[in-house]
């Protein structure tokens, strides 16, 4: 949890810096050289999402999410080895790993899903593809 708040801050920082947010998500504080705005406001982001549900929902729908990336980040990671077997990579994962952390995170995404169906995933799945959409009209 911890590593994933100064990440996301990072993420905040990045995307005012680009333009994205205001330029005073895109400031650091000096001593520690950590974007304090921009973790002020992802924790006043997180206190809003947690008023009208608890922090189990919360840390659910998040879950549900993370899992969804990381499952296209690791069918993405398949996908390359063949497209681009010569390519140099600096770490090299076996085939069946990857195949098991599909398999894992397409349970993971799934089982919650089934276990407790809630309104919130399909709202996740929602904001998840607004996000995709207006990040592919992007001219980068």
């Amino acid at each position: 949890a911890n590593a994933t708040i100064y990440a996301s801050g990072r993420y905040f920082m990045v995307g005012a810096r680009y333009g994205y947010l205001p330029e005073i998500f895109s400031c650091i504080q000096k001593q520690r050289l950590t974007p304090l705005p921009s973790i002020v406001l992802m924790t006043i982001i997180s206190i809003i999402y947690c008023i009208p549900s608890n922090i189990g929902n919360l840390i659910g729908f998040v879950s549900f999410v993370s899992w969804m990336f990381f499952g296209l980040t690791f069918l993405a990671t398949i996908f390359c080895k063949f497209t681009k077997a010569k390519a140099d990579r600096v770490i090299k994962v076996p085939i069946p790993v990857i195949i098991f952390m599909i398999l894992v995170s397409i349970y993971l995404v799934i089982a919650p899903v089934i276990s407790s169906p809630n309104i919130g995933y399909l709202v996740a799945i929602i904001i998840l593809l607004i996000g995709l959409l207006s990040l592919s009209s992007l001219e980068i």
